[in-house]
């Protein structure tokens, strides 16, 4: 009758994957307060705000990982509250709250106290995501400018440039985009994916 944390987080996770979804946040929440241990309570953080987007109440995400980054358990851990604070600002923008989706974004970089590849991403996304498409394109081309020398963040920035310009229907500066990474990377599967979506349509 008295579950301590190992069992509370597998029936949270048997939960999860038999689609019980009430069921897994129950056991999360209990898995939660069953345990004072920084490692324990980070994977919980993370799995039940990812169960809760899951079920379409990013809201409610949102509050869990709200509470991970003021858990002063996780505090000593600059890597797990950087994050912590990169999902909080996602779904604080899928929750329509674009302004504290900024705030967390910022909040993660001053913890860093330098420049983020994955954080300024995110911060480039929700102008995206939030149709200010302007400001979008200008941080995408700044992030590939300042990463130059790093491949993965380059292509991502500039996959979301070309997402940005079709989303604005200019389609022929969205394929010019990605052209420039297929001449770099030409074996590339998302790439060729992307690219020949965009001529086909």
């Amino acid at each position: 009758e008295e579950l301590d944390f190992a069992h509370a987080y597998v029936l949270a996770n048997l939960a999860s994957r038999a689609d019980d979804e009430s069921t897994a946040v129950e056991y999360y929440r209990k898995a939660l307060e069953k345990t004072r241990v920084g490692e324990q309570k980070y994977a919980v953080y993370e799995e039940l705000a990812d169960e809760l987007r899951s079920q379409h109440k990013p809201q409610e995400a949102a509050e869990v990982l709200q509470q991970a980054v003021d858990d002063p358990s996780l505090v000593a851990d600059l890597n797990k509250q950087v994050m912590l604070y990169y999902w909080l600002a996602f779904n604080r923008e899928l929750a329509g709250e674009t302004d504290k989706a900024l705030e967390a974004i910022n909040a993660g970089m001053q913890k860093v106290g330098r420049p983020v590849g994955f954080l300024q991403l995110r911060e480039a996304w929700i102008y995206y995501h939030s149709d200010q498409y302007d400001e979008a394109i200008k941080r995408f081309e700044q992030i590939a400018k300042d990463f130059a020398d790093d491949k993965v963040i380059v292509k991502a920035a500039k996959s979301n440039l070309s997402n940005t310009y079709v989303r604005m229907g200019e389609m022929r500066k969205g394929e010019e985009v990605l052209e420039e990474i297929f001449r770099e990377q030409p074996e590339d599967p998302g790439i060729n994916n992307d690219l020949g979506y965009l001529y086909a349509d």
